[in-house]
């Protein structure tokens, strides 16, 4: 529900949430999905560069992460993440400097 009321899909785009569809229908009960880009065009009836384009944005968003059959291999087993924590936006207006520098803070512990 988070991903619907919190306008992920838009974000993402179709393209991203076409392959992040056909991740989840083909993942295991672990999240785990063993389609390579070649099979996700197949299935999608779309290019490579798009797939790659799609899974370069929902690593970006922190929905998926892969991890190679080998070092330096593009192929491997796609894992789908828990939906990430969206970030506040700020309202326009003044704030305090003490808000900006916890907000920092907080960021750079979370790293």
């Amino acid at each position: 529900m988070r991903m619907l009321h919190e306008s992920w899909l838009k974000d993402i785009g179709s393209d991203a949430c076409a392959v992040l569809i056909l991740l989840a229908i083909a993942a295991d009960k672990h999240g785990a999905s063993f389609y390579g880009r070649a099979r996700m065009a197949s299935e999608l009836g779309m290019d490579l560069c798009r797939i790659k384009e799609a899974l370069s944005c929902l690593r970006d968003f922190g929905l998926v992460a892969i991890r190679p059959w080998r070092s330096g291999q593009e192929e491997g087993v796609w894992q789908l993440l828990p939906v990430p924590e969206r970030k506040q936006t700020r309202s326009d207006g003044p704030h305090a400097i003490s808000e900006i520098l916890e907000d920092v803070i907080k960021e750079k512990r979370s790293r």
